[in-house]
């Protein structure tokens, strides 16, 4: 599989919903906590989000994940559960930790054991 990573440019954002929308329904399946969820596009911290820094990851111009990140934490990491296992998230992961100042914080739910 071939994917580059890149920083996020508008023209992909109706991909980038939704991979997150797919990504954060199967970690809230995982808490079960379906029930909470809502679409990036209505989500409260879209601003926030946002005004991370993205980079994201393309194959054949479809984005298959993303992070987003502040200076000292990794606030998002997505990747569609199609293609998890592939090793973007880790090549995502690298990339964004070269930009990020250290200590870094992370956070998942607890049972999300792919994260």
């Amino acid at each position: 599989m071939t994917f580059q990573i890149f920083l996020y440019q508008q023209k992909y954002f109706n991909q980038l919903c939704q991979v997150m929308d797919k990504g954060r329904m199967q970690e809230l399946k995982n808490e079960n906590l379906e029930a909470v969820f809502v679409s990036l596009r209505n989500a409260p911290y879209l601003d926030y989000f946002l005004s991370c820094r993205i980079y994201i990851a393309v194959e054949r111009q479809k984005l298959v994940g993303f992070v987003g990140a502040k200076p000292h934490h990794l606030e998002f990491l997505y990747v569609d559960p199609d293609k998890q296992g592939q090793g973007i998230g880790t090549a995502l992961m690298k990339r964004v930790l070269l930009d990020l100042n250290r200590p870094v914080q992370l956070d998942v739910f607890t049972h999300n054991l792919k994260a």
